[in-house]
């Protein structure tokens, strides 16, 4: 999922960023990787669709990242799925959690499992 992010940030879709930046900051001081996402965020939906990607490109990217294998292309797709799927379901009053942790990339886990170990959590906003 990390690789993907940075995918979607060479094309302008930055999910990093949101109204809880600070929120953001100090949880990553603590933890790895976790991106707050927001209803904000769905201004980015059309770019998030699946069907605007080639899996061919994913799997580009992923190599370049260090990530060859077979199947990486169509993580890839799931990923954004995910996301897409995710983001759109998103209420008003909802925060969209990402954890992207340093997991073990096994064979015999599920495709996104082996680009990143990725906990994501749908939990009411909070008041900053």
């Amino acid at each position: 999922m990390l690789h993907v992010l940075s995918y979607l940030e060479e094309r302008d879709v930055d999910l990093e960023q949101s109204e809880f930046d600070a929120e953001s900051a100090a949880i990553n001081k603590v933890h790895d990787l976790t991106v707050l996402i927001t209803p904000a965020h769905k201004r980015f939906l059309d770019q998030l669709d699946p069907a605007g990607h080639r899996e061919e490109e994913l799997a580009a990217h992923l190599e370049e990242m260090g990530l060859d294998f077979e199947e990486s292309g169509m993580a890839g797709l799931d990923a954004l799925t995910l996301l897409h799927d995710s983001i759109s379901e998103l209420r008003d009053n909802q925060v969209l959690l990402l954890h992207i942790g340093r997991g073990q990339m096994s064979a015999a886990g599920p495709r996104l499992a082996r680009i990143m170990n990725v906990r994501v959590a749908v939990r009411p906003s909070f008041d900053p």
